[in-house]
């Protein structure tokens, strides 16, 4: 091949991502491919023209995996185009390589829409180039080896470099779908600092202002995620052991405890999870049970983990091999930071709900929030800061935002009410929505969001109360009946932001969203769905 063969074959990386680490990793392929290739583009998954994709000639695809194994917003109709089959297309022209930017923590979604993405660039007839890629969540140094493998790749392919070696390394982060990336832990030490329960002492949820000093001074912006890293503690890990191996002296080894004990997320359980699980063991009950989604979450929602191992017996003998199969999430939370670096006095924020339960007559907790609630103040955890691009403040200070949120998700809007209060002189009317369960249990952060109140930077402050008086409410019921002024905002290009706990409280709030504009507008279905669809490529509906 000669350098003719460069000039006529056509790159396009192609970026589904959501917080932007996707979109750097793209960037960072586009200049490394650059130098030799000059039909080259980057596109993001909101701004694709699907009728392309049967012509594309090279295609090289980052994405990022979220929530309960969903695309990235604004990658929701490539997904169902082309993961999901609502369109038709003929691929045997295109060559293909997928990057997958996930988060191990979530091990039962572990870069699923890399896996997805992949599998079907290939049943649609697509040459694959190399090995899909799984970056953790510390991804610069895999990214990097997979940028440097493609780059490499294209190079020989593409006859770039005439001596290039026909032999090319694999991709560190995957060896398809079982590999997974080493997460490369920073070693920066976060220090506890204080708490205080911002809840009633009565209240059925506990919620606190956790107060950590960071080791490294690390740099965040409003809108960015704190990921903490902690251990189990002894008696969950006992528990654990006693319910899932029938012979704990025989099977259960001193490096085994230290495993689940230090680095294995064994106290959350999700649909994920038991899928993975009956596909491990499988149980043929349980086997017939999954294909009931809301099943799936009804029984996540109210069972710890190891109560799969007595509800659904393993068909094969539990090893400790197979139970880490199935456990391989590290111990790892991620929580909004809830205050800026100019009124932190060093130390950053955290609003932490104490995660608490009784199932079989046994105390369930989360160990994160049991650690950041309990542990005495000078004890030290492992951090990181995970910036959230697609979660930002608008550029504009006289920009109009709503912030929307369900009990401790306030959090974010903590630290955006924060940064508006610096340009108090300038600032767009700011709404907040937030729900909670009463005024006497859970009004968090009260005495703030009341002087935000009175010196008008909150031009409106509703709160709804779904346990307290005659007339219980949510904040559905707030943005449905102020559903003229919401609107009015909408039109006159605010920003929305939406935060609950789960894509299902996000969801109903969207529904909501959904129905202000169809009661106040006269667009159909139709046109209300390409209409919230630009509202989330343009980033004025965040989440």
């Amino acid at each position: 091949m000669g350098n003719s063969v460069v000039d006529t074959r056509r790159i396009t990386i192609l970026v589904a991502s959501e917080t932007g680490n996707s979109l750097d990793v793209g960037e960072a392929l586009e200049s490394s491919i650059a130098a030799f290739c000059p039909q080259l583009r980057l596109i993001e998954a909101v701004d694709y023209d699907l009728d392309e994709l049967e012509r594309e000639d090279i295609l090289l695809m980052v994405t990022s995996t979220q929530g309960e194994g969903e695309p990235p917003y604004g990658a929701e109709d490539l997904y169902d185009a082309v993961v999901l089959g609502k369109r038709e297309f003929s691929l045997r022209q295109v060559s293909f390589a997928v990057l997958g930017l996930g988060d191990s923590a979530y091990a039962e979604n572990y870069n699923l829409m890399a896996r997805q993405f992949d599998a079907r660039y290939e049943q649609l007839g697509a040459t694959r180039l190399l090995a899909h890629g799984e970056c953790d969540f510390d991804y610069e140094e895999t990214a990097a080896g997979w940028v440097d493998s493609v780059t490499a790749l294209l190079r020989h392919e593409l006859g770039a470099e005439k001596n290039e070696e026909a032999a090319v390394r694999e991709p560190a982060a995957s060896q398809g779908h079982t590999a997974k990336a080493v997460l490369h832990e920073t070693g920066a030490k976060a220090t506890l600092v204080g708490r205080e329960l911002l809840s009633s002492p009565e209240a059925r949820k506990h919620v606190y202002r956790v107060r950590l000093r960071l080791s490294d001074d690390a740099d965040y912006l409003p809108g960015d995620l704190l990921a903490i890293t902690y251990r189990n503690a002894d008696d969950t890990v006992k528990s654990f052991i006693e319910h899932v191996f029938t012979d704990v002296d025989e099977q259960v080894s001193s490096e085994l405890r230290h495993t689940l004990q230090n680095s294995r997320d064994i106290t959350r359980t999700t649909p994920r999870l038991i899928l993975r699980y009956a596909e491990v063991f499988g149980n043929e009950r349980l086997q017939s049970e999954i294909g009931d989604d809301e099943w799936l979450r009804g029984y996540a929602a109210r069972h710890p983990p190891y109560a799969l191992f007595t509800d659904y017996p393993a068909r094969i003998r539990v090893t400790p091999e197979s139970v880490l199969e199935v456990f391989s999430a590290p111990c790892r939370r991620m929580y909004s930071i809830s205050n800026i670096r100019e009124s932190s006095d060093g130390l950053v924020d955290l609003t932490v709900r104490k995660v608490e339960y009784t199932f079989d007559g046994r105390r369930q907790v989360g160990e994160c929030s049991r650690m950041l609630t309990q542990a005495p103040v000078g004890s030290t955890m492992d951090y990181a800061v995970l910036s959230n691009e697609r979660f930002r403040l608008p550029a504009s200070q006289s920009a109009e935002i709503v912030m929307i949120a369900l009990g401790s998700a306030i959090a974010p809007y903590r630290a955006f009410l924060q940064e508006r209060s610096l340009h108090h002189a300038s600032f767009g009317r700011n709404w907040l929505i937030v729900g909670n369960k009463s005024p006497e249990e859970d009004y968090l952060y009260r005495t703030e969001l009341e002087q935000y109140a009175d010196s008008g930077l909150l031009r409106e402050l509703s709160v709804a109360w779904s346990r307290f008086g005659n007339a219980p409410e949510h904040v559905q019921d707030v943005m449905i009946a102020r559903g003229d002024m919401l609107w009015q905002l909408i039109q006159s290009g605010a920003f929305i932001y939406l935060c609950g706990h789960g894509r299902a409280a996000v969801r109903s709030i969207e529904q909501a969203l959904r129905r202000v504009i169809e009661e106040h507008s006269s667009l159909s279905d139709a046109e209300i769905t390409a209409y919230m669809d630009r509202l989330k490529s343009t980033n004025h509906l965040c989440y």
